[in-house]
């Protein structure tokens, strides 16, 4: 496994890096201490030789998703992205992070497994229904509006009716309707074209509200 020795060697130098590596079956060869701290995994757990299913992490759910992509890598023998929306951390706080897989060669250029790369989510974009390169804006863009009114630019930029607002919200629709004229009156617009106009100039369709999100994964290409 000299490949896998040299990975690891690699990996070693960037200690702040995610890094983890898959053998063909999906069985873990090996995971980096920060990606151990990211899924926050006990100290004294063996990593080698576990399945994603017997992580003690809410992503082992998503086993079958996970391993999918483990074989498309190897198959394909090229990179594949995905995009990761669980509790990392310490405090396990619901965050989103972007995987490349790439495929693991031995000496003789033979796939024998899956090198992992993780990192920040901070340069994708979500759209409703699909994902697309952009930037994530997690928290507010600023202070010119109050959470909700911002929860309400995300759902404009976003194409959801009034009626849809007030439920994802568990609010009336009334309750909306005033969060629209507080949004207008403190912008100094009128329409919500004027609304989607400023926004889209002022980056704010990229913004995001973090209780909206739940876990999910994502593969991108």
């Amino acid at each position: 496994m000299k490949a896998l020795q040299q990975f690891i060697h690699f990996a070693e130098k960037f200690p702040g890096g995610i890094w983890g590596a898959k053998d063909t079956n999906s069985h873990y060869l090996y995971m980096g201490s920060a990606y151990c701290d990211l899924l926050n995994l006990p100290m004294t757990l063996k990593i080698e030789g576990l399945l994603d299913s017997e992580l003690p992490h809410p992503c082992s759910e998503f086993e079958k998703e996970f391993q999918a992509h483990d074989r498309l890598v190897e198959v394909t023998q090229e990179m594949k992205r995905s995009l990761e929306i669980h509790p990392y951390g310490k405090d396990q706080v619901l965050s989103a992070y972007c995987f490349e897989k790439h495929p693991l060669f031995n000496e003789n250029k033979e796939v024998i497994g899956t090198i992992i790369h993780g990192y920040p989510a901070l340069n994708l974009r979500f759209d409703r229904g699909k994902m697309n390169m952009g930037s994530f804006i997690f928290g507010v863009p600023d202070d010119t509006l109050s959470k909700k009114e911002w929860d309400f630019v995300y759902f404009v930029m976003r194409g959801y009716s009034t009626k849809e607002m007030a439920r994802l919200s568990e609010v009336s629709p009334g309750t909306i309707t005033s969060r629209q004229n507080s949004v207008f009156n403190k912008l100094g617009i009128d329409t919500l074209a004027q609304l989607k106009q400023m926004a889209m100039a002022k980056g704010w369709d990229n913004y995001i509200p973090t209780d909206l999100l739940h876990k999910r994964h994502v593969g991108l290409w």
